[in-house]
Parts: C-alpha cells; structure tokens; sequence
C-alpha cells in the first residue's frame, strides 16, 4: 500500500473525565501523526443497583465518563477540525433496564449532547447505541448485585457476539 493510503491508529487510555489527560492525549496525537482525524470514546461504568441505597460517590463513577468525558471531548476539540468523534453508548438510554438508572441516564446525556451539538459543528458526532455483548464487556466483566447478575446472565445468550460487534 502506498503510503499515503496507511492508516496510524494509536490507542490511548486516559481518564475521559479529567480534561488536563484528555488535553495531553490530544496534543500528543497531533504531536505524532501531525493531524487528528477521528476520536472514539469507549468510557464507561456500568454499575447496578436500587438508585436509592447508592452513595454519591457511586453514581458519580457512572456519570464521569460519560457526562463529563462526552463534556471535555467536545469542548477540547471544538477548533481540532476533526472529521468524527463516535461516542460508544448504550441502548440503555432507550430501555433503561432495571437496577441500571444511573447508567441508563448517563448514556441518555450521552446521546442528548450529541444530537443537540451535532448542528454547530462541522465535525459529525455519532453515537451508537450498543446493546449486551454475550462474551465479552462491561456488561460481563463488572461487579453488580445478586439480582442484576442473574437477570445479566439470562440474558447473555441473546447478546451480541464479538465477530458481529466487529463487523
């Protein structure tokens, strides 16, 4: 392949919600590669339980990623003439599944910030929505209480399988 058809990805893990990390991780892609064509946010915290015996620290773990990261993201990169930011969210904001509000809300201001910012930029703002994968994830991988893990793991079979998340 001709070289200018090669495409350089760089995987970086920083905390979405601290917007110094974010800074640093954006000045650094352009730093190495020149120019920024596209961001994709995969943070998230699934959580589980009754929203009313959570603490706040509880629920401000679910929200961080998703409301301040989404926050931070669009502002830092407002004059970076991006050509696509995809935010990974969930169809929990459309079927708020029980045990997850929290997370369910976090996702909603997700894919509300998205749409309402999508007409002031020229950079496309995209969000899907995915639901359970049945092997691996957020969904699989977290801690929950009893009850939302046996309602989980009943529905894994239904999930969507890692070839067809990929393709």
């Amino acid at each position: 392949i001709e070289e200018k058809y090669q495409t350089k990805i760089n995987i970086v893990s920083a905390d979405v919600s601290k917007k110094t990390e974010i800074n640093n991780v954006l000045s650094d892609a352009v730093d190495n590669f020149g120019t920024l064509d596209g961001i994709f946010h995969l943070a998230g915290n699934i959580g589980g339980g009754m929203i009313q015996l959570k603490k706040d620290e509880d629920e401000s773990d679910i929200f961080k990623p998703k409301i301040d990261g989404t926050r931070n993201l669009i502002d830092l990169t407002q004059n970076k003439n991006l050509d696509f930011i995809v935010f990974f969210s969930s169809t929990a904001s459309i079927l708020a599944p029980f045990g997850l509000v929290d997370y369910s809300a976090a996702n909603a201001y997700l894919d509300a910030v998205c749409h309402a910012k999508s007409n002031q930029t020229t950079c496309h703002l995209i969000t899907i929505n995915w639901d359970m994968w049945s092997d691996v994830g957020m969904a699989i991988d977290s801690e929950m209480p009893g009850d939302i893990r046996k309602l989980r793991e009943a529905n894994r079979e239904y999930g969507i399988l890692s070839h067809e998340g990929i393709e």
